[in-house]
């Protein structure tokens, strides 16, 4: 059993390390940097004591300036600072930095004018947005499996392939056969961000930066080893367990037993709409529930596009209305792999093994919020079902 020291929590290589213009940032108060593969960009803010002025900090690192965020030695992501602010008392002069991730500039970006594109892949539809906002020169990888290594500062094991290849998808044009089809329309004064995402997620594809500044266009993989355990039990002391505190739900106000997409241009006798695919919620089910959601889409054609939206509807309730959360002490854990410490990483697989909550299985780390106080360094991690990440039509 994994042993848990305080004296660990909060060393120089469980911290996190901000290097400005090549320079570290060692005298941090206190920090807050959020990471997550569905809600980007990736973000931090960083308060730093200054024996001078604020003035003479922000001129040395004034907006713009590159920086490069580490936990420890391990690269987490990079980018340029954008929002300074600072603070003088009696007590004392400090300045916050904040930055976030090298995608920042598609989310910032308004799209100028109306505009269709035509036989565009998804991997081409991308490359002309990082084009459009100066970002052209930026490598595009089709997994995350080496930056996902990079993150965590481990090797992590992939279990097998996604069902299907992710550079089959990315040849495909935006819209093409076994994909939902729809005309790719940019639309004026849309953020170019969300712009791309509206199309990529037709076919569960998502688009996030490295820990490099180069850029991931994939799908999450939940077929992995796990990287790292979360264990309680009842009666545990601090040493033994690395959790602080937790929280569970199993919302079920917002979920159905049974979903029902009507598909466009499927008319009856009476012109009405014909259902072309439903999914079935069995753990509803098998709780007794009797309840429906009826949805009509425009974009489904076809009983297998109309099947897969019901799927991904359900999964999506899913992932809305149950989670784990913890606040567990530093920013890593040991590796299950033996002998190492891993950086706690959206886009892993942690071991629950949790007897208060009474969960037993593996889940789906989705979020993780990197936290440093006079109280110590803590990581705020979100699990959810790995069974739940249904996002393409060739997931089920």
């Amino acid at each position: 059993m994994a042993t848990f020291k305080a004296g660990r929590i909060g060393e120089i290589a469980d911290r996190v390390r901000l290097k400005l213009h090549h320079e570290d940032v060692l005298i941090a108060e206190q920090y807050e940097v959020s990471c997550s593969l569905f809600r980007q960009p990736a973000t931090f803010s960083i308060t730093v004591g200054h024996a001078g002025t604020a003035a003479q900090l922000i001129k040395k690192y004034p907006v713009g300036s590159p920086f490069q965020l580490f936990i420890g030695d391990v690269p987490q992501f990079t980018g340029v600072l954008d929002d300074p602010s600072a603070e003088s008392t009696t007590n004392g002069t400090s300045v916050t930095f904040r930055g976030r991730d090298a995608s920042a500039p598609l989310h910032d970006d308004h799209i100028d004018s109306e505009r269709t594109f035509k036989d565009d892949t998804y991997l081409s539809l991308a490359k002309k947005q990082l084009e459009a906002v100066g970002l052209g020169d930026r490598a595009i990888a089709t997994s995350n499996r080496a930056n996902r290594k990079v993150k965590g500062g481990v090797p992590i094991q992939e279990l097998s392939a996604p069902a299907r290849t992710v550079e089959q998808i990315l040849t495909h044009a935006a819209g093409a056969p076994g994909v939902i089809h729809q005309q790719i329309q940019a639309r004026l004064n849309e953020k170019r961000y969300e712009f791309l995402l509206r199309y990529l997620q037709l076919a569960g594809l998502f688009f996030w930066a490295a820990a490099d500044g180069s850029f991931v266009l994939s799908e999450p993989n939940t077929k992995q080893a796990p990287v790292s355990s979360i264990l309680r039990r009842v009666g545990m002391s601090r040493n033994e367990t690395n959790v602080i505190s937790g929280a569970w739900q199993d919302y079920t106000s917002n979920r159905f037993s049974k979903y029902e997409v009507y598909g466009r241009g499927t008319g009856g006798k009476n012109g009405h709409a014909k259902a072309l695919g439903e999914y079935i919620d069995d753990e509803m089910t098998a709780r007794g529930f009797v309840k429906r959601k009826i949805w009509r889409s425009q974009n489904a054609r076809t009983k297998e596009q109309a099947t897969f939206l019901a799927r991904r509807m359900c999964a999506e309730d899913r992932r809305n209305g149950s989670n784990l959360r913890y606040t567990v002490a530093g920013h890593t854990t040991p590796f299950t792999g033996g002998g190492q410490r891993a950086v706690w990483t959206p886009d892993t697989i942690v071991r629950i093994d949790d007897e208060i909550f009474g969960v037993h299985e593996p889940m789906y780390l989705t979020d993780c919020t990197y936290r440093c106080s006079s109280s110590g360094t803590t990581t705020d991690i979100v699990l959810q079902s790995p069974n739940d990440q249904v996002y393409g039509p060739g997931e089920f």
